[in-house]
């Protein structure tokens, strides 16, 4: 489904931190406020489109990787296990960023890490999250842990470019969006403007705007859409919710907070001795990920039928 979006948008990160400070910035409209059982109802019903449109395709916090995830419009990601994004200079795992992979620490901070979260969910894949520049030695080197520790599944996440939010409306922003949409490059300024014309009078989404000034675009998303309508609630509600409402979906579409796709394949059979894997991915060690992702999910088409999917990683040389 075409949205309109232009496609640098997507691959702007600092372009779309701004954007998405921005527009949440702009999160009340001066309109009076409701009375306290309204805007009960109001916020809840909020609460419930915000938890409604993003189940749809769940989304991991996956922090400065998101416009740098491989594109795969596939089954929905799990939403249980470790999370691992893994740059070519480092990990990040559940949050915490390891040193470089030089490190000693590093290689004992990760082992740490998925021991732990095996062993108190034996039954949950680890959710690797790949910069599409990181070299196939690595994702050779992570895999070999995650059997080590006793690891039965990967899912390997992807960028999942289909709306999981069809736009909401109308409102008194609209055309203020629409230009946005057809051309960014007055957005700072557009933006300021468009704060100044809707800016009401609700401190607490005015803290929480500054508090998320400086976040990665899908931390945003994340939190706006746990704390928003909370916000709006403790302020009785001096918002136009429906201009609200359509600042979430400009701030979850260009600030690239589409859900996440997901391949995930079976370890059992990736060693080599039982002879059941359904193929063999081999590559030399410093190929990126962005060619062996589309390699893996090659494989996944062409074993749809295969339940679990069991893939044998190994290097050229092997």
């Amino acid at each position: 489904m075409h949205t309109g979006l232009p496609p640098r948008v997507r691959r702007g990160r600092r372009r779309a931190g701004l954007l998405g400070a921005a527009l949440l910035s702009a999160l009340v409209v001066a309109c009076g406020g409701r009375t306290e059982p309204d805007c009960a109802a109001a916020a809840t019903e909020l609460q419930r489109w915000i938890d409604e449109t993003r189940g749809r395709a769940p989304r991991l916090p996956v922090h400065d990787l998101a416009a740098r995830l491989a594109n795969h419009d596939g089954a929905a990601a799990p939403t249980r296990g470790l999370l691992i994004e893994v740059t070519p200079q480092r990990l990040r795992i559940d949050g915490d960023e390891l040193p470089p992979y030089e490190s000693p620490a590093a290689t004992e901070l990760r082992d740490a890490h998925i021991g732990r979260a095996v062993a108190d969910d034996p039954a949950a894949p680890l959710l690797l999250a790949i910069d599409v520049e990181t070299p196939w030695s690595r994702i050779l080197e992570l895999r070999r842990q995650a059997e080590a520790a006793g690891a039965r599944r990967l899912a390997f996440l992807f960028h999942d470019s289909r709306p999981r939010i069809p736009r909401p409306g109308p409102s008194a922003i609209d055309p203020s969006i629409d230009a946005l949409s057809r051309d960014l490059s007055g957005a700072e300024t557009t933006m300021t403007r468009l704060s100044l014309e809707v800016f009401g009078r609700c401190p607490q989404a005015l803290d929480l705007a500054h508090e998320l000034e400086h976040s990665a675009p899908g931390e945003a998303e994340a939190t706006l859409a746990l704390r928003l309508a909370p916000a709006l609630r403790d302020c009785g509600c001096a918002a136009d919710l429906a201009s609200a409402r359509v600042l979430y979906w400009a701030v979850s579409t260009w600030a690239d907070a589409a859900g996440q796709s997901a391949v995930v394949v079976d370890l059992a059979g990736d060693d080599g001795d039982d002879g059941d894997e359904n193929a063999i991915i081999a590559a030399d060690p410093s190929t990126p990920w962005s060619t062996m992702a589309q390699r893996l999910i090659a494989a996944e088409s062409e074993f749809a039928g295969a339940a679990p999917l069991r893939l044998r990683f190994t290097a050229a040389a092997e």
